[in-house]
Formats: C-alpha cells, structure tokens, sequence
C-alpha cells in the first residue's frame, strides 16, 4: 500500500499533492460559477420587482419632478410658499440638468410626472 507524501511548507504546515490542485481548482470554479449566477439571478428578480411596484420605492421619490415643475412655472423651489413639497433631500441639479429638456419638449409629463 502506497502512502500519500504530504509536502511541508516553510511554516511547517502541509499542503495537498500537486495532483489535488486540478480537482480543487474545478470545484472552486463550480462554486464561483453557481455564486455568479445566484447573484444574477437575484438581481434579474429585484430588478423586475422595483419595476413593477406600484408604489414609491423612496419616501419623496417624486420631489425632483415636483422641483422640475417650479422651475417651469418660474417659481423659486426654495421660497416659502414651495416648502415642504419643494424640499428634496439630493439637491436641486438633477431639475437643473432636466429643465432645459422639459422646457424644450411638447411632452413635460416625461420630466415632471
């Protein structure tokens, strides 16, 4: 019966035979192939939940159109009367980047909800 050589390192801990390394390496590949597609298909189901969800992912999704439409209408989204509803937490350059478009296009309802 033959035995198995175990090869040591410099640590003194040993290492699987040379001849294990193509079958470990498969099997890693297998797992990371079946992690990858697990995470694509999750993402591919999250995906089409988000899409079809009736109602808003984020509490004040709307408030970068509601800022779109006053600047439209030539109102100041940070007067007085606009508050709360002109109140938006990520700031006003989205609605400034879109205004032009807006302002430009026969259909506002694409930017302004």
């Amino acid at each position: 019966m033959a035995l198995q050589r175990r090869v040591s390192s410099r640590h003194g801990a040993s290492r699987a035979p040379a001849r294990d390394q193509p079958r470990l390496n498969t099997a890693l590949r297998i797992i990371t192939f079946g992690a990858a597609l697990a995470a694509g298909a999750w993402l591919l189901y999250f995906m089409a939940v988000t899409l079809v969800m009736p109602y808003p992912i984020e509490y004040r999704e709307g408030a970068a159109q509601v800022l779109t439409q006053l600047l439209l209408a030539g109102q100041n989204p940070f007067a007085p009367q606009n508050q709360p509803l002109g109140m938006t937490n990520y700031g006003i350059v989205f609605s400034l980047a879109v205004w032009p478009l807006a302002r430009c296009s026969a259909t506002r309802s694409l930017y302004t909800g």
